[in-house]
């Protein structure tokens, strides 16, 4: 595996450790089970909201269902309010993928965020 590879997972596993600590590992949607699934609302094929802590929300495994993207979309709109369009401006913007560089820096502030937050 290279190494952009390697700080793309690392920094997507930092993101998934803080919005799941953030949720207080309870699924978002308010159904009350326990968040086992960070949900991406816009695809991570959205170079701009990749690792945007505001384009992911935890979800339970149920809740988290791809059969039913319908389902799926109103239950991010309904948790993002009215950041959603806000997030889905972003994620429409054209981006290059992550340069190397910048996935060190992001993993950089991805951490301090995590430590910050004592997770």
């Amino acid at each position: 595996m290279n190494k952009r590879r390697r700080l793309d997972l690392e920094c997507l596993k930092l993101c998934r450790e803080i919005v799941l600590a953030r949720a207080g590992y309870r699924c978002e949607c308010g159904c009350g089970r326990a968040a086992s699934d960070p949900s991406h609302v816009f695809d991570r094929d959205c170079q701009n909201t990749r690792y945007d802590l505001e384009n992911i929300v935890a979800l339970s495994r149920k809740c988290h269902n791809h059969d039913r993207p319908l389902e799926l979309e109103a239950t991010h709109r309904k948790i993002l309010g009215v950041k959603y369009e806000e997030v889905e401006a972003r994620s429409k913007m054209l981006r290059s993928p992550w340069r190397t560089w910048e996935l060190l820096a992001l993993r950089e502030k991805l951490v301090e965020i995590y430590l910050e937050e004592g997770i």
